[in-house]
């Protein structure tokens, strides 16, 4: 987004175990809990310029003893609402969404949700309890991500799980990936 020429915010939400300062080599004595503790300063005097033009992040700052109450917060809607009017993108990475409520605490305050799943890895039930979650919050998913996805394993998966059916018909050839993807999120929906 960033690179399409919008003025873009990330801001690392998740104040349990952070990455955002690490992927983009920022220091993080300063950031979200900062923001949120009430000094006083402008939640944009904490962002910090990247490499990438247009995108500026805010870190999560020193980890809080109680994430999830700064993220209950009024603080954190007035730093929202500040954040959107100083840039086009405003986006939020946050921790998981069952370990803890951070996630669907920050759901309820946001336009749209997006959520990530990790191929190979997340189980269906653990996915749908996370939407499940989301829902009850009233967040607004708009999607879902599936990371670390490898084509070769899932031509793999499609190939075994199909001989007979390749065997009774000819000329069939792979899915395109398209239809592949929306079967997956069929699948974690549990339809």
């Amino acid at each position: 987004m960033a690179q399409a020429g919008w003025s873009t915010i990330l801001v690392d939400s998740d104040m349990r175990r952070p990455v955002l300062h690490e992927m983009f080599g920022l220091p993080n004595a300063q950031g979200l809990s900062t923001a949120l503790s009430g000094d006083g300063i402008a939640p944009d005097q904490y962002l910090q310029a990247t490499e990438v033009e247009n995108l500026r992040v805010l870190t999560s700052g020193p980890l809080p003893p109680n994430p999830s109450e700064l993220l209950s917060s009024p603080r954190m809607e007035g730093l929202t609402q500040q954040l959107g009017s100083v840039a086009d993108i405003l986006l939020f990475d946050s921790l998981a969404a069952l370990p803890v409520t951070d996630a669907a605490l920050l759901a309820k305050r946001v336009d749209a949700v997006l959520l990530v799943v990790e191929s190979g890895a997340t189980r269906r039930g653990t996915a749908q309890e996370a939407l499940e979650g989301f829902t009850k919050v009233g967040a607004n998913l708009v999607g879902v991500v599936l990371n670390k996805f490898s084509l070769g394993a899932a031509a793999k998966y499609y190939y075994e799980g199909d001989q007979a059916q390749r065997r009774r018909k000819s000329n069939i050839g792979p899915r395109p990936f398209g239809r592949l993807l929306g079967d997956v999120t069929r699948r974690i929906r549990g339809r």
